[in-house]
């Protein structure tokens, strides 16, 4: 019943409510000022149905929209031509601080099939810009947004730069705006700008219109939460719907239930493409935004002037002026005394002045002083580096010792020889000679303690070891310091002559070794044919090696081995036994002698792993060498040596037998030549030729030169045996 009741109530409102409204009086006109920041056309198509169903919802009022720019928005606030207004929440904020609106409802807008009392902005570019990934890339860019007081289409993308350390102002190359936001989403698609920036939906709306592909973009610093649409910034609340500071209270509770009573498929809501209205919310966030940006209201935030400083310290400030006049009254006083003083004053500037003459000559002496030290601090800097390097090239070093209180004192020279770092104090190594043995410290010990009580200097060498296990022979001088009769101090150098001893020893060595050869060599001076001297050369040898037995054998022109000295371990002297021939290659002589390389064997398996020889006779050989004798490219034969215990040959010894055997070719040419020599000169030099030839020519000689070759070799050493393959140079 009282729901038919109540639609006939309203049947009959609607039918006589115009017939009664036009004997009234006509309704009063109320201005919505409107943030236009996609065009005017697109403020009236969006907000007109909003209008409509106020002047509709609310009796005597007629509601039209005024759309304004950001300035235009503020100068109608500001001559009380708008009586509402809707603006984005940065606009709210300074209109509601400048101007005392009041914010009495706030958007739900409409995200697809989602309803939010908040939006937040969209920083992209394009999709193929690779360079552009993060909010650090687009320092040096060209970035464009809608205006430089929109909230959704600049100032939100803003803070996130600033807090990203980019003052876009100032590290982008250029900033653009395009005054409306879908034109920004043109350009960058275009190339026109790097980057752009709106507030979300206006991407998405384009999108559904057909206008661009979100294919074509991406988001830069993406926000992942259930917003239903991408976006780079924090959230802010949506646009407030604020009544004029002079717009009556109880309109305004009328318009703010009238939106709040608003359904969502409303044609105002519909059209608008928003979802309804609901309580304001709180703008804080919104504050901080341009607190943190120092955007109007908030361009003086945090300046100091003149009015403030007075109201909040206003107590000190009176508190200081008292204290100035006391101070005033106490300058008067002192006025006086000054001038009582002045005398006085007068007085002390004389004395003032000659001390400080005194003073500044005082000063220049010193500073004399001082630069005559340094220089000869420099000066002996510059020596004491120059001691360090010449102690480092001759490996010398210092020390001193103090008697009285036993203080030893070491050059870097010393730390070096005695291979301990610098940072050691010489007394906690305890005593030096600690690093030498025990007969080179009674030497030390018995020279520091006759060098203390007597004054009679030292020289000796000793032996050491370092700490790092390193051996060295240093020779240490001392000598005494004294003061009347007593000694005061032991002092002198310490010399690492290790590598001087080395090349003593070396160079001793070295003489020695060629004494030995030299002696093995002149032997061939008192040889009576060429098997004598050869077998004093094999005996020499042998003396030298101290082995048990050797051989030296000749190869012959059929290419076989003929032993010519021969000593075995029972015999006192080389002898030469009955001739034996074996084939170059057939026993490790003939290897030898067809390698032309030196074989050393160490043990009796090595020597057995050759075909025996019968010109060792025997099997037991346990170490044998040999060394095969040329000229040049000339073979000539083998040197071998051989032991029937076991033995082992130093370095130093072959060394000496490689070069013996070496030298052996031309040991039995030379002695003949020089004995010649005084009687028969000219044939003799050209025999000498001749024989020279013949060992380091391999080619076959002349019948003249093969006849002489057969006679000297029946001259020489008695035998018919035949002879090597010689040449004389002929060329035949």
């Amino acid at each position: 019943m009282k729901k038919n009741l109540y639609h006939l109530g309203l049947f009959f409102m609607l039918f006589f409510l115009p017939l009664s409204a036009s004997g009234q009086q006509e309704a009063q006109e109320i201005v919505l000022a409107v943030l236009a920041h996609s065009g005017v056309e697109a403020a009236h198509k969006k907000w007109e149905p909003t209008a409509d169903y106020l002047s509709a919802a609310i009796d005597g009022y007629s509601f039209v929209i005024l759309p304004l720019g950001f300035d235009g928005i503020e100068e109608a606030t500001a001559q009380g031509r708008a009586d509402f207004i809707l603006t984005n929440p940065a606009a709210y904020v300074d209109l509601e601080m400048g101007h005392g609106i009041s914010r009495i409802a706030t958007l739900v807008n409409k995200q697809g099939e989602t309803a939010t009392s908040q939006f937040a902005g969209v920083i992209f570019t394009r999709a193929d810009r690779d360079d552009i990934n993060t909010l650090a890339d687009i320092r040096g860019k060209t970035i464009m947004g809608m205006a430089e007081q929109s909230f959704g289409g600049w100032l939100m993308a803003r803070r996130e730069l600033e807090d990203a350390g980019i003052n876009p102002f100032k590290h982008c190359r250029e900033v653009l705006f395009a005054g409306i936001q879908e034109p920004i989403v043109l350009a960058v698609a275009a190339g026109q700008a790097d980057v752009g920036t709106v507030r979300t939906e206006i991407m998405e709306g384009m999108a559904r219109r057909g206008q661009i592909d979100l294919a074509d973009f991406k988001i830069i610093n993406p926000l992942v939460d259930a917003f239903p649409y991408p976006h780079s910034t924090r959230f802010y609340p949506e646009w407030p719907f604020a009544k004029a500071k002079h717009t009556p209270a109880l309109l305004a509770t009328k318009v703010a239930v009238a939106l709040l009573q608003m359904e969502p498929d409303n044609r105002a809501a519909v059209v608008g493409r928003y979802h309804g209205w609901t309580v304001p919310l709180s703008y804080t966030s919104v504050h901080d935004l341009l607190r943190q940006l120092r955007i109007c209201p908030y361009e003086d935030y945090g300046a100091i002037t003149l009015g403030s400083v007075l109201k909040k310290y206003w107590v000190w400030i009176f508190a200081l002026f008292l204290l100035s006049c006391y101070g005033t009254i106490f300058s008067i006083r002192n006025k006086r005394l000054n001038q009582q003083l002045l005398h006085s004053n007068q007085g002390l500037a004389a004395l003032k002045n000659e001390l400080e003459e005194k003073v500044a000559q005082r000063t220049a002496e010193l500073q004399q002083e001082v630069r005559d030290h340094l220089q000869a601090r420099e000066e002996l800097e510059k020596q004491q580096h120059l001691l360090d390097e010449v102690q480092e090239l001759t490996h010398l070093g210092g020390w001193n010792l103090d008697v009285d209180s036993g203080v030893m004192t070491w050059t870097k020279g010393t730390y070096r020889i005695y291979d301990v770092s610098p940072d050691q104090n010489p007394d906690a190594i305890s005593n030096d000679i600690v690093f030498y043995s025990p007969l080179d410290r009674e030497k030390i010990d018995a020279a520091m303690q006759t060098a203390i009580s007597q004054g009679v200097p030292f020289d000796l060498e000793l032996d050491l070891i370092t700490p790092k296990g390193q051996s060295r022979r240093v020779r240490m001088i001392g000598k005494v310091k004294k003061r009347g009769n007593k000694v005061t101090h032991v002092f002198g150098m310490i010399m690492d002559i290790s590598a001087a001893k080395e090349r003593e020893e070396e160079l001793h060595q070295a003489n020695e070794d060629l004494r030995v050869i030299n002696r093995i060599i002149t032997t061939s001076a008192a040889a009576t044919g060429i098997k004598d001297l050869l077998g004093k050369m094999l005996d020499e040898t042998l003396a030298l090696t101290s082995l048990e037995g050797g051989s030296i054998c000749l190869i012959e022109v059929d290419d076989t081995l003929v032993l010519v000295a021969h000593r075995q371990p029972s015999e006192p002297v080389s002898t030469v036994p009955t001739p034996q021939k074996v084939k170059v290659g057939g026993c490790l002589c003939g290897e030898c002698a067809r390698t032309q390389k030196t074989f050393i064997l160490e043990s009796w398996q090595e020597v057995q792993g050759f075909p025996r020889c019968e010109l060792q006779g025997g099997e037991d050989i346990q170490y044998h060498v040999a060394f095969p004798l040329s000229v040049g490219s000339r073979r000539l034969g083998v040197l071998c040596l051989f032991s029937r215990i076991e033995k082992q040959l130093s370095a130093r010894q072959l060394g000496l037998l490689e070069s013996v055997s070496t030298r052996l070719p031309l040991a039995w040419i030379t002695p003949r030549c020089l004995r010649r020599a005084p009687s028969r000169p000219r044939p003799l030099r050209r025999r000498f030729s001749r024989e020279q030839s013949i060992l380091k020519n391999p080619a076959r000689p002349c019948s003249s030169c093969w006849r002489i070759w057969q006679r000297h070799k029946r001259r020489c050493s008695g035998s018919t045996s035949s002879s090597s393959a010689v040449s004389c140079g002929c060329g035949s």
